[in-house]
């Protein structure tokens, strides 16, 4: 039993290996590491902290989630107004990067046109959304498909019934993740200069 004890307890007291320190040192870089990857949702290029009464980013599962791409857009007035438009096109995805980047470089430029066929689901917390498979995205729209996603909200049955296929709604709204218009005053002008359509009135 003496012979035993003393194997076990000369095992124990054996140096560690400098490998092992080295790991040992760097597990608490690791975790932390690993944290802020699942928190940013691992390099997917979304902030740990959306603005306040913003919808949560849309997984497959809802129809508004865009394999290509999705984006918080915000529409803002008092109080401001936010969507997550989704881009199932990879040509449609890279157009809207394009349009954001051309923006910027226009410089003083604090939202775009973006949009989509209109369709209804009680699910989103606006009661609707713009077709992933259709979404669009511009610096200039002609004034017959000009709108804004307050005007929608009022009545996205008739929006949904009402509009040209080759020319979908858009409204003026500016992009918050993962892409951002860096200056955001002047924004809330944007959604006087989208009254409704005489398409649909408005209520």
């Amino acid at each position: 039993m003496l012979s035993i004890f003393r194997l076990e307890n000369s095992s124990r007291n054996k140096p560690v290996p400098e490998k092992s320190n080295r790991l040992i040192r760097l597990l608490p870089h690791l975790l932390v590491g690993l944290a802020c990857c699942l928190l940013s949702q691992c390099g997917g290029g979304f902030s740990t902290v959306l603005p306040p009464g913003s919808p949560a980013k849309p997984t497959p599962s809802d129809p508004w989630y865009g394999a290509a791409g999705n984006v918080l857009v915000q529409e803002s007035d008092s109080p401001p107004i936010y969507t997550w438009i989704g881009f199932n096109s990879q040509v449609s995805w890279q157009h809207y990067l394009a349009m954001v980047q051309q923006a910027k470089q226009m410089g003083g430029v604090t939202w775009i046109w973006m949009g989509g066929p209109v369709i209804v689901n009680s699910h989103n917390p606006l009661g609707f959304y713009f077709d992933p498979n259709k979404s669009d995205a511009e610096i200039v729209t002609p004034k017959v498909v000009q709108t804004s996603l307050f005007w929608i909200e009022q009545d996205p049955v008739c929006y949904s019934q009402n509009y040209s296929p080759g020319f979908p709604w858009y409204a003026p709204v500016a992009p918050i993740f993962p892409q951002t218009l860096s200056n955001m005053s002047g924004q809330s002008s944007a959604r006087a200069a989208a009254p409704p359509s005489d398409l649909c009135p408005g209520q």
